[in-house]
């Protein structure tokens, strides 16, 4: 049996060895580290190329808010029934959907509502200027009255009819 005092010398000398292992091991793991020859910077990054231009993209033109519009093709005109959506773009749409009958004013003017596709706006089918949205475009052809804009414009029967039928549909309604 051994005494308190020898387990506790005992002790103490366990602890002093393992601390001494320990101080070893790093010693030599910091004389490992110390023999390594430095490695050499990695090279920078070889430099960017130059940014290559992008194709033109459709982007969405910002046409103000419209309660009311109409074709200015054939007079025919749309009123949403819901708030959240605008006349012109349902005025857009009508012109895409005569456009695929084969209604040759209407696929002038659906080409040049698309016409510039690296701006995104839209241009006058008849004199080709540019416009910031369909609304403008819109407006500039119902308002012109030279030869040139009355040629992109459907027959007189065709538009009085449309403008007619809104008209008579409201004392209808009467």
């Amino acid at each position: 049996q051994t005494t308190p005092q020898a387990r506790f010398v005992d002790i103490q000398q366990r602890n002093r060895e393992a601390a001494e292992a320990r101080e070893r091991r790093r010693d030599e793991r910091n004389v490992v580290l110390q023999e390594e020859p430095a490695a050499p910077p990695p090279p920078p990054p070889p430099p960017r190329p130059p940014p290559q231009p992008r194709p033109p993209t459709l982007q969405r033109q910002t046409t103000p808010y419209v309660a009311i519009a109409s074709c200015p093709i054939c007079a025919k005109y749309s009123r949403p029934r819901a708030l959240n959506v605008n006349a012109i773009d349902c005025v857009s749409r009508h012109i895409s959907s005569k456009a695929r009958q084969n209604d040759v004013l209407h696929a002038n003017l659906h080409r040049a509502l698309h016409a510039d596709p690296a701006s995104g706006r839209p241009q006058c089918p008849c004199c080709a200027l540019s416009f910031d949205n369909r609304l403008e475009l819109f407006s500039h052809l119902a308002g012109a009255s030279d030869a040139a804009h009355a040629a992109c414009r459907a027959d007189a029967a065709t538009i009085a009819r449309n403008t007619a039928g809104n008209q008579g549909a409201a004392d209808a309604a009467r």
